[in-house]
């Protein structure tokens, strides 16, 4: 912590660093549970004795501005103190906008446990047993190798060249899709994807149709958008296409469902996301 104090000669040094650690608190300067350094100390930095410096942190302490823990330290209260600045939520432009986001579900979203179970019935959790920590390590170092003459260079926007070209192979091989590199775009993650997805195809008021159940996060996404969600329900093959509205912009499914090769609905202002 840095603690920045003036002291003028002739004038009373307690009052002084009272009043200069008091402003510092109010002022945000000093935030709340930061430890102020020992009486002591303070006083061989400033150049004085420890008096005035203890008298002014028994002054604080009992404004109730700083808590003193015996063998621990002094620290600023957890409120600021009787003294300090308060931000009201009604000074902030953005606090409709805060609490709005504030009230969205998060699901999927990890309890803190007191302990683990043998199994996790959670989504987006992926086994940490199954996954190749030894080779996953192996190609971090051999890409930072690779990368020691570029670093600190920003990478292209659409992803690196070389992963782009593996993606091609992979959905060639793996899934039939007949692409180049240059129209594949590397994101970080599923919900990034269709946060980009929705930004290029989706205005506010924008009908979504998406699988009931389904992916939560979709759902909550592309409402934080503007767009209005349409639940349809699913049976063994799927979602289920006569519960789709007519004016739905935008169909997403989940991978288990979707269809061969992402093909459009037969009307035009409707894509299939996936």
């Amino acid at each position: 912590m840095e603690l920045h104090l003036i002291i003028e000669g002739g004038r009373d040094l307690s009052e002084q660093v009272y009043s200069q650690i008091s402003q510092a608190i109010r002022s945000g300067r000093l935030a709340p549970g930061q430890q102020l350094p020992p009486t002591r100390l303070l006083a061989q930095q400033l150049g004085i004795s420890r008096k005035p410096v203890a008298d002014a942190y028994s002054r604080l302490t009992y404004d109730r501005i700083l808590v003193a823990h015996t063998g621990r330290g002094t620290f600023v209260g957890e409120l600021g103190g009787a003294g300090a600045r308060k931000v009201e939520g009604a000074q902030l432009a953005s606090r409709d906008t805060l609490e709005k986001w504030m009230g969205w579900d998060t699901p999927f979203r990890q309890p803190f446990a007191l302990g683990r179970s043998e199994y996790e019935f959670i989504g987006g959790a992926p086994s940490p047993a199954h996954f190749p920590q030894e080779e996953w390590r192996r190609c971090i170092l051999h890409g930072l190798r690779q990368d020691s003459v570029d670093r600190g260079r920003y990478a292209p926007t659409e992803g690196v060249l070389e992963l782009r070209e593996a993606i091609v192979r992979h959905a060639g091989y793996a899934r039939g899709v007949r692409c180049a590199a240059r129209q594949v775009v590397v994101t970080n993650g599923a919900q990034q994807s269709l946060d980009l997805l929705g930004r290029i195809l989706l205005e506010p008021g924008s009908v979504v149709a998406v699988e009931d159940p389904g992916y939560p996060i979709a759902r909550s996404l592309f409402k934080s958008q503007g767009a209005t969600v349409a639940c349809v329900p699913v049976d063994r093959e799927g979602i289920v296409p006569s519960k789709i509205p007519d004016n739905a912009r935008l169909i997403y499914v989940t991978p288990a469902h979707q269809f061969p090769l992402g093909i459009k609905w037969t009307r035009q202002s409707r894509h299939s996301a996936s």
